[in-house]
């Protein structure tokens, strides 16, 4: 098979690594520690997509950071509020059956 030559992506590293075909690897720069994709050079180098849909799965990742994360913190702050809520009113009714118990088992004694 032909051979290429890729240089490492990271800003100041001056690497270069042999590779069988120019084609989506991950390639482990020895000299600055970060991982590229042989291919499209992405730091770090991505397995769940190909090279061509890494900029619109980026896209929107960075769009979830900005927009979705606080949604994402509204929802779950929603819910705990929730849980505590139901949890109160939980135990103020264990509380009154507890005590119309105790005062029905009284008659008893």
């Amino acid at each position: 098979g032909s051979t290429n030559v890729v240089g490492c992506p990271t800003p100041g590293c001056e690497m270069y690594f042999e590779v069988e075909q120019r084609v989506k690897q991950r390639c482990d720069c020895t000299s600055c520690g970060r991982s590229f994709c042989a291919r499209c050079q992405a730091q770090p180098h991505h397995v769940a997509c190909e090279c061509d849909e890494l900029p619109g799965l980026t896209a929107q990742w960075m769009a979830w950071l900005r927009e979705g994360h606080e949604a994402h913190q509204r929802t779950e702050k929603a819910r705990a509020d929730e849980y505590k809520r139901e949890k109160k009113e939980y135990l103020q009714e264990k509380r009154k059956f507890e005590k119309e118990n105790k005062e029905k088992l009284s008659r008893y004694d």
